[in-house]
């Protein structure tokens, strides 16, 4: 199962599950992503542009620069 990630905690691990289980919903992982992100995540992907927050990549990597190494 994957559940919300919310800024904390190992991100790369929680990438991984989420496009796995992307991968075998058949779902695209940019239309789902907002629904799987809590709190900080959530604030920082809502203040995104709206080409950024189109694609999965550009999120993952203002995550990354946001809240530094895991």
């Amino acid at each position: 199962a994957v559940r919300t990630y919310d800024g904390c905690g190992d991100f790369a691990i929680w990438c991984r599950k989420f496009e796995a289980a992307a991968a075998v919903c058949d779902i695209d992982k940019t239309a789902a992503l907002p629904m799987f992100l809590d709190g900080l995540a959530f604030d920082l992907f809502s203040g995104l542009s709206s080409e950024d927050q189109q694609s999965y990549n550009a999120v993952k990597v203002t995550r990354s620069e946001a809240f530094g190494p895991d």
